[in-house]
């Protein structure tokens, strides 16, 4: 019987640990999309800098509360 507790313990540590995983691949790939972004507009002359920026920043906030913290 103890086993089988820590086993079912295991098992939803895991999987926790897995959701935990795939929140952090989705925050760090939002990260590397906006840094991106932002290397283009650094590097690109011709682009209305203004506009790209109240993009970034009305459009494309990201969303911590899943990190436990707040702001963006």
């Amino acid at each position: 019987m103890w086993i089988k507790l820590k086993q079912r313990q295991l098992e939803q540590q895991s999987a926790m640990t897995a959701e935990k995983a795939a929140q952090y691949a989705a925050h760090t790939e939002r990260l590397e999309q906006r840094v991106r972004v932002l290397e283009r507009i650094a590097t690109d002359r011709g682009a209305d800098l203004a506009l790209e920026i109240d993009r970034l920043r009305d459009g494309d906030r990201l969303p911590t509360r899943a990190f436990g913290h707040q702001g963006a």
